[in-house]
C-alpha cells in the first residue's frame, strides 16, 4: 500500500498542465530541453495538481475501472506519464485512495457503529486484507517484475504460516474429539457390564447389596432393563425418571420399593407379587394426552402396566393417574388411598382387592372386576372387620371416589364389599336407585357430583 508521505507529497508537490494545447505541449518540451536553472524556475509557471482536483482523477480513474479494467490500465499509465511517477507507484497510491474512502463509507455503516472497539478494528483489518487480496491477484497478471515477486512471496509465506498452523489445530481437534468420543463409549460400556455384573450376582437375594444404584445407572444410560430379576430386592425410594425405564416382563416379586417412582416406564407384564409399594409413583404424564385409547401401548409420557401382577401387593397411597392398567391383576391388593384418576382399567382384576378411599375419578373401568360370583349379600354386612374371613372374595369399594369413572355398571359395583358407601357421580346414583328399591346412602349428598 502506499506510504502516507508519498501521498502528501503528491498531494502538494506533483505538478499537472491541465488542458494543454499542442502548441503549450511543444514549448514545455522546449523547456524540459533546456537544464538550466533559470529554464526549471520558467517551467513552474504551470499549474499545480490540488488535493481536491487529484481526487476528481481518481474519482474518475476507479469509475474506469469498474467498467473497463483494461481501458483503466491505459488511463493509469497515461497519467503516470504525464506526472512522471512510476505505474507501481501510481497503482499503490490509487489503491490506497480507494482503501481510504471504502473505509470513510464502512464507518458510516449500522453495522460498524453498533460494534466496540475491538470489533471494529477486526473489521477495518478485514476490509484492508481485501485490498491486500486485491493487489495479489492484480500481481498474477502480466507484466511480471522481480521487486513484486519478491514482496509477494513474503506474502504467501506469511498467508501459509497462518493458514497451515489453523488447519492443524483443526485436524488435532477432531483426533482429540474422536479419542474422547471413544474413551466416554468404553466407560458406558464398562458401567453397564459392572451394572449388570452386581445384579446378576445377588439375584432373588435379600437386601440391596448395590442393586439400586445399579439400576439407576442403567436408566441414566437409557439402557434396557426388561426381563431383570429383582425378586427380594431393597429399592426403596429408587428413582427411575431419568429416562422412561425399559421394564417389560421384569420381576420385583416381595421388593421392598417404598417411595420408588417409576413414571412413564414400561412394566407390561410385569411382576410385583407381594411387593411393598406405599407411595410409590406409576403416573403418566398429563401433558402429552397418553390415555388415547384402551389399547395404546407406546404412547409417549404414558406409564404402561398392560397384563402386569399386583397380587398381594401392598400400594397405600400409591400414585398410578393416567397410567394403562389394561387386565392388571390387583387380586387381594391392598389399593388403601391408592389414586387411579383417569386411569385406563379395562379388564382390570380388582377381586378381593381393599380400594378403601382409593380415587378411581374418570378412570375407564370397561369390564373391571371388583368380586367374583361368589360373594353374596349375606358377606355385604356393615361389620366388615368382624366377617375379614367371610368377605375375602369381595373388594372392599368403602368410600372408594367413582364419580365419572367410565363403563361402570350396577352388575359389576354390587358385586364388591361397602359399595353402598362408595362415591357416585349423579347420573350413575339414579341408575343404582333404580335398580335398588331402598338403598342406603341413595339420597345422600356424600355420593353427588362433588
Amino acid at each position: 500500500m502506499a506510504d502516507v508521505a508519498l501521498r502528501k507529497y503528491l498531494m502538494k508537490d506533483i505538478k499537472l498542465v491541465m488542458n494543454q494545447n499542442p502548441k503549450d505541449s511543444q514549448v514545455h518540451s522546449s523547456k524540459d530541453a533546456d537544464n538550466s536553472p533559470d529554464n526549471q524556475d520558467s517551467d513552474n509557471s504551470g499549474k499545480f495538481l490540488e488535493e481536491s482536483e487529484f481526487n476528481k482523477v481518481f474519482d474518475k480513474l476507479n469509475q474506469q475501472k469498474q467498467k473497463n479494467p483494461l481501458l483503466f490500465k491505459y488511463e493509469l499509465c497515461k497519467f503516470s506519464k504525464e506526472i512522471e511517477m512510476p505505474v507501481e507507484d501510481l497503482s499503490n497510491l490509487f489503491l490506497a485512495y480507494c482503501y481510504n474512502k471504502d473505509l470513510k463509507e464502512f464507518r458510516k455503516s449500522e453495522k460498524f457503529k453498533n460494534s466496540n472497539f475491538l470489533q471494529k478494528k477486526v473489521l477495518e483489518f478485514n476490509l484492508k486484507g481485501k485490498y491486500y487480496l486485491i493487489e495479489f491477484w492484480d500481481f498474477l497478471q502480466p507484466p511480471i517484475n522481480l521487486k513484486s515477486v519478491e514482496r509477494y512471496i513474503v506474502f504467501l509465506a506469511v498467508m501459509v504460516g497462518i493458514i497451515v498452523p489453523i488447519w492443524e489445530l483443526n485436524e488435532e481437534r477432531d483426533k482429540y474429539k474422536q479419542q474422547l468420543d471413544l474413551q466416554k463409549q468404553q466407560l458406558i460400556m464398562q458401567m453397564i457390564k459392572e451394572s449388570w455384573d452386581t445384579i446378576n450376582k445377588y439375584e432373588e437375594k435379600e437386601g440391596n447389596y448395590g442393586r439400586k444404584e445399579a439400576i439407576e445407572n442403567l436408566n441414566k444410560l437409557n439402557a434396557s432393563l426388561n426381563r431383570v430379576n429383582l425378586t427380594h430386592a431393597d429399592l426403596a425410594g429408587i428413582d427411575l425418571t431419568n429416562y422412561p425405564a425399559k421394564l417389560a416382563y421384569a420381576k420385583f416379586n416381595n421388593a421392598e420399593l417404598a417411595d420408588a417412582n417409576f413414571s412413564e416406564a414400561n412394566l407390561n407384564k410385569s411382576e410385583f407379587k407381594g411387593a411393598k409399594l406405599s407411595n410409590a409413583k406409576f403416573h403418566s404424564n398429563p401433558k402429552l394426552s397418553c390415555k388415547k385409547n384402551d389399547d395404546n401401548n407406546n404412547s409417549e409420557g404414558c406409564t404402561l402396566m398392560i397384563k402386569a401382577n399386583f397380587e398381594n401387593a401392598e400400594l397405600p397411597k400409591a400414585q398410578l393417574m393416567e397410567a394403562n392398567l389394561t387386565e392388571t391383576n390387583f387380586t387381594n391388593a391392598n389399593l388403601t388411598n391408592t389414586d387411579f384418576t383417569n386411569a385406563i382399567l379395562t379388564n382390570t382384576n380388582f377381586t378381593k382387592a381393599d380400594l378403601g378411599s382409593a380415587n378411581l375419578t374418570g378412570a375407564k373401568l370397561k369390564n373391571a372386576k371388583f368380586g367374583d360370583e361368589n360373594c353374596t349379600e349375606t358377606q355385604k354386612n356393615d361389620d366388615w372387620k368382624k366377617n375379614k374371613d367371610q368377605t375375602l372374595n369381595c373388594a372392599n369399594l368403602n368410600q372408594t371416589n367413582l364419580t365419572n369413572a367410565e363403563y361402570l355398571t350396577p352388575e359389576q359395583v354390587k358385586k364388591a364389599y361397602n359399595w353402598k358407601s362408595a362415591i357416585y357421580s349423579k347420573d350413575f346414583l339414579k341408575q343404582l336407585c333404580k335398580e335398588e328399591p331402598k338403598p342406603s346412602d341413595c339420597s345422600k349428598d356424600s355420593n353427588s357430583d362433588s
